[in-house]
C-alpha cells in the first residue's frame, strides 16, 4: 500500500525497492558472516606466527598461526562479521590461509631447503 494510487481512485499498489549490493575488493559475505583470503609465508605455516588481518570496521587484529598450519586452513574471528540484522550480535569473520610457495629461490635458500628435504621435510 505504499506505492502509487491505483487507477481510476483505486487503493495505492505496492512498492518495491531493488538492493544491489556491491563485491567488496576484501571480504565475501556469507549471510552474517565475512570470509577472506590471507596468503602467509611457508616458513609462518611451518613455525607458527601472528599475524594481523583488517576487519570490515577498518580495524586490523593480530590472529595467531598455530605451527603446521596448512594451506586452505580457515580460521574464525568470533564477532567480526556483519551485524545481524535484528539485534543480537555480529556474525563472525573467516580467513582462509593460502601457503606460498616461492617461485625462485637464492643459492642460500635453496641449500637450506634441500638440507631439510633430506630430513624428511
Amino acid at each position: 500500500g505504499k506505492g502509487q494510487p491505483g487507477p481510476e481512485g483505486g487503493p495505492p499498489g505496492d512498492f518495491y525497492i531493488k538492493i544491489k549490493i556491491l563485491d567488496h575488493p576484501v571480504f565475501q559475505r556469507e549471510g552474517n558472516d565475512l570470509s577472506m583470503n590471507r596468503e602467509i609465508k611457508f616458513s609462518e605455516a611451518a613455525l607458527g606466527a601472528k599475524i594481523e588481518v583488517p576487519t570490515i570496521d577498518g580495524k586490523r587484529l593480530s590472529l595467531k598461526i598455530p605451527a603446521g598450519t596448512q594451506n586452505g586452513a580457515k580460521m574464525r574471528l568470533r564477532g567480526h562479521g556483519m551485524p545481524r540484522v535484528n539485534g543480537g550480535g555480529r556474525g563472525d569473520e573467516y580467513v582462509k590461509i593460502h601457503v606460498a610457495v616461492p617461485k625462485k629461490l637464492n643459492k642460500s635458500q635453496k641449500v637450506l631447503l634441500e638440507k631439510l628435504k633430506g630430513l624428511d621435510l
